[in-house]
């Protein structure tokens, strides 16, 4: 469990012991890279050369490999890399991902086709548990939630579980069936039908006419299109431990001034009955309180929701993008998505992988080469200017010669254009 707070910047990440660790700004790039990054891909096979370790994945007899934290750490530092959530909720998220492929394994390995389909065998909570602990290398975290949800997938009791509609779970490869994959794939659809300004055929569509477009087509609760977190709000900002955390400083300066406030609340409690029913200690005590209001430059209703996994973080963060009408679209070179603040931008201002220039330097450049390769007047207007600059530096040619020329050549590039000029007169113009 953590806490999000959401202000005009952006939000900020605080686990459960009141710590900041990490916060996103209102450029969103920590949801943008997480949304590009295709090495999630590989997560399928990294827990699987995890679980082969201990356990045969066809019969799923244990054998004895002794897990070390170097072993589950492969993988909870992968995710780290794709989006700092995970950093911070290592654990949750791995008996998770454990829970849910041991469920897919043992689904799909005894699903029976037939007339009426069955599961069999189905395996007791003790045979489970035994391999969900193993697996997991901890004995502190109780297998019930998932075997719970394996026995309704499979029925029992009398149950017929899923029965002639099988689980989705059986159409994938089980190793894909954990929900990390599923997330992102969520959250890279919402962003397409609502924000992405480039989206085929929705161009025309304002966001709320897109919302409504979305959660009716996806209209099933595998999309996940609301999610049930707790909100928690505050007339005065949470008391937090973190030193960088923002609103840490008004409990600093209250503790700075605490003999101001010692013990009003008892003294002031029918203060607001009969104003005048209060010691002269208390009053100048309440003098002396107001006056560190006065200090304050503003306060707001502090805002935070408890959440429980990166899906609510992130369907938190994209409704407030809805709400303030941010609108995206993928960089024509890093195929990233960034804010748009005007509807021509086609590039970011990021610098990519393996650049040394923003995205937006190197398209323009890229835009303007490819005008040069159809624009042929443009491109011998454009190879007689270097020239002709070159020569002030050599100090051949005034600055005030070269503005002349060049009012002249953009005339002449002006005839060319338009066909007035051939192309072959204003090339031996140029030259002279």
């Amino acid at each position: 469990m953590a806490l999000v707070r959401f202000t005009d910047d952006g939000y900020k990440f605080i686990d459960d012991r009141g710590i900041l660790r990490f916060a996103e700004d209102k450029q969103h790039n920590l949801l943008f890279n997480y949304v590009s990054n295709k090495r999630l891909s590989e997560l399928p096979e990294l827990l699987e050369q995890y679980v082969v370790k201990k356990m045969d994945i066809t019969t799923f007899i244990l054998n004895n490999y002794q897990y070390t934290d170097t072993d589950s750490e492969v993988i909870s530092e992968f995710l780290a890399s794709i989006h700092p959530y995970y950093r911070y909720n290592k654990k949750e998220v791995f008996v998770r991902m454990i829970g849910e492929y041991l469920n897919a394994l043992l689904i799909k390995s005894s699903y029976r086709e037939g007339q009426t389909p069955i599961f069999d065998p189905i395996y007791d909570r003790v045979w489970y548990t035994k391999r969900f602990e193993e697996l997991t290398n901890r004995h502190d975290v109780s297998a019930d939630v998932y075997y719970d949800e394996y026995r309704k997938i499979v029925g029992d009791d009398g149950e017929e579980g899923f029965g002639l509609q099988p689980p989705h779970i059986l159409n994938v490869p089980a190793k894909e069936s954990i929900s990390e994959l599923k997330i992102q794939d969520m959250v890279m659809r919402i962003l397409y039908w609502v924000l992405d300004i480039s989206a085929t055929g929705m161009q025309d569509l304002i966001i709320p006419q897109r919302v409504w477009l979305y959660a009716t087509i996806f209209n099933t609760s595998s999309n996940r299109k609301e999610i049930h977190v707790t909100q928690k709000l505050s007339l005065i900002a949470p008391a937090k431990y973190d030193d960088d955390l923002e609103y840490t400083q008004q409990w600093k300066f209250i503790e700075e001034k605490k003999n101001a406030f010692s013990s009003l609340d008892s003294k002031l409690i029918n203060f607001h009955a009969n104003p005048s029913d209060i010691t002269q200690k208390a009053l100048a005590a309440l003098d002396k309180a107001i006056e560190c209001a006065g200090q304050i430059p503003s306060n707001e209703i502090h805002k935070e929701y408890k959440i429980t996994d990166l899906y609510q973080l992130l369907f938190l963060e994209i409704l407030k993008m809805i709400e303030t009408n941010t609108i995206i679209r993928k960089c024509k070179h890093c195929d990233r998505y960034f804010i748009v603040t005007n509807l021509n931008m086609r590039y970011c201002f990021r610098v990519a992988e393996g650049e040394e220039k923003a995205c937006n330097i190197i398209g323009s450049k890229s835009t303007f080469d490819n005008k040069l390769e159809t624009d042929y007047p443009l491109k011998l207007y454009n190879r007689a200017y270097k020239t002709h600059y070159k020569r002030i530096n050599n100090d051949t040619f005034t600055r005030d010669a070269f503005s002349k020329w060049k009012k002249e050549a953009k005339e002449k590039l002006d005839e060319a254009r338009a066909g007035i000029l051939e192309s072959s007169e204003f090339e031996k113009w140029l030259k002279k």
